[in-house]
Formats: C-alpha cells, structure tokens, sequence
C-alpha cells in the first residue's frame, strides 16, 4: 500500500458512512483492547501495489510506539 490509514465505520438509520479515525477512536486504557473488524474500526490500504484477489491472505506489519512490531495475516474478502 502506498498507505495504510486506520478508519471508522458509522451507521445511523441503516446508512453506513467512513472517515479516519481520531486519536480518541484509537485511545487504549491499562488491560483495554483495541479491535479492527469489518464495520467498525479497520485498516483501509490506499493506493495498493496490486489488486487484491479475495480468498488471499495478505501479511501485515504494524509498528506500535510501547509493543513494537506486531506481524499478522489479513484475509481478502469481497465486501
């Protein structure tokens, strides 16, 4: 990806709508979590090198200022 931005998903009367997330969409108390999922808060690659293929798995690497690198695999879907 040319970038990777974190996202959020709303939806109000059954009409669903994206923007960036805040930094307080992303604050993460003591013994809290944080979860990315489909509808909510997510991932959005922009400006992919390739097209996506759904049923691939695409490996990730994120780099947290306290964890360090975390290393995970995303599945393609068609949504």
């Amino acid at each position: 990806c040319g970038r990777i931005e974190i996202h959020r998903t709303d939806t109000v009367d059954g009409v669903a709508s994206m923007e960036r997330a805040s930094a307080a969409d992303l604050r993460v108390g003591d013994g809290d979590s944080l979860v990315l999922e489909p509808g909510g808060l997510h991932l959005m690659c922009i400006e992919p090198g390739e097209p996506f293929v759904e049923g691939d798995t695409i490996s990730m690497e994120l780099t947290f200022e306290r964890s360090g690198v975390v290393i995970f695999d995303v599945p393609v879907e068609d949504r």
